[in-house]
């Protein structure tokens, strides 16, 4: 296994500089304002419905994970430090070890900028540097920019369960 990852800028469309940092405790606030300033569809895509105080819930539970079953990654503004333009997050999966399950939300209006196939591409590298063998995520069937980006990264469909597909990336080098 692998150093975690770390800091370091990417650039996305238009040259926008971003810093890919692991998360922090003290980023619960960022992340909650992060999470506010998405869509209802947004959310939807992410939650896979309504939740009640979503965006201090999530915050609070993507900023406190267990380490060595956890890895979340944020995507903080470079030009305004402290402002966070999307996370990504992968767990390892108690049933099946060596297989981590990813979830991700990029900032409504950073839609369509690149982010999010960074994001993915940041954590499947941390994945592997885990030693990881592969990860999978359960991505709603009308998310049709998700579905896509997951097969340009290589995930293949496993499983549809009603209105959700169920998406897996062998990853192992």
């Amino acid at each position: 296994m692998r150093e975690s990852i770390s800091e370091h800028e990417i650039a996305i469309s238009e040259g926008e500089r971003l810093r890919i940092r692991q998360v922090r405790s003290s980023d619960a606030e960022a992340v909650a304002q992060m999470l506010a300033a998405s869509s209802p569809e947004d959310i939807r895509f992410r939650c896979f419905g309504a939740v009640k105080d979503f965006p201090h819930v999530m915050a609070e539970r993507l900023v406190k994970i267990d380490v060595a079953r956890e890895t979340t990654l944020v995507a903080e503004s470079s030009q305004q430090p402290g402002t966070l333009m999307g996370i990504v997050h992968i767990i390892n999966e108690r049933d099946e070890p060596g297989v981590a399950e990813f979830d991700i939300m990029v900032r409504s209006d950073h839609k369509g900028h690149g982010l999010g196939y960074r994001l993915m591409q940041e954590i499947l590298d941390e994945a592997r540097r885990k030693g990881l063998r592969a990860v999978e995520g359960f991505i709603l069937r009308d998310n049709e920019a998700m579905l896509l980006m997951a097969r340009e990264l290589g995930f293949t469909r496993i499983a549809v369960e009603d209105d959700m597909v169920r998406m897996r990336a062998d990853i192992r080098t």
